[in-house]
């Protein structure tokens, strides 16, 4: 079964906690995020990502600035966030924000009392943004970034902190850059 239908399959209880990370169109920065969390997380979360839209493709420096590090790239691609939410999308433990996506249109789909999905905004900026010489140096200050942020989000007891505690110690991690 790929990685991604095991994301988004159903939950069972004994499954460890989602991660989902989102932006604008899950081209760059998201991806980047979930595939670190990927290759650090040595079974303790499950990581995904989606964007608002999703575009055609991922963008080639994130792959590549990924693969600079390590970090496996095969079973990256765009998402919509649609396919985590609803009646058959898998709860979702953790909801971080990234780059600039439209954040209330993204937490209102989480926003319900049956769905315990503690949620943040980590600012970064996009890389995408960049443009000639800049554009690699781009990718690798957020791969810091992000790196710096996910392995302090490692470090925390996901499944025995209050939903309160979360979204604080998220709000401190946020503050890394």
């Amino acid at each position: 079964m790929s990685m991604w239908k095991e994301t988004v399959s159903a939950h069972t209880g004994s499954e460890p906690p989602l991660v989902l990370f989102l932006c604008r169109t899950n081209a760059a920065v998201s991806i980047m995020a979930e595939a670190l969390l990927r290759h650090l997380v040595q079974g303790r979360v499950r990581a995904a990502s989606a964007g608002a839209t999703a575009a055609a493709s991922v963008n080639p420096m994130a792959l590549e600035c990924l693969r600079a590090h390590g970090i496996p790239t095969d079973e990256l691609f765009c998402k919509p966030w649609g396919a985590f939410f609803g009646y058959y999308g898998p709860p979702v433990r953790v909801l971080i924000t990234l780059c600039d996506p439209d954040i209330y249109a993204a937490k209102a789909h989480w926003d319900q009392a049956a769905v315990r999905t503690v949620k943040a905004h980590w600012p970064t900026p996009d890389p995408e943004g960049a443009v000639g010489t800049d554009l690699r140096r781009a990718f690798e200050e957020v791969f810091d970034t992000l790196e710096a942020r996910i392995r302090c989000l490692l470090t925390l007891p996901l499944d025995f902190l209050s939903d309160k505690a979360l979204a604080r110690a998220l709000g401190q991690i946020a503050d890394l850059r």
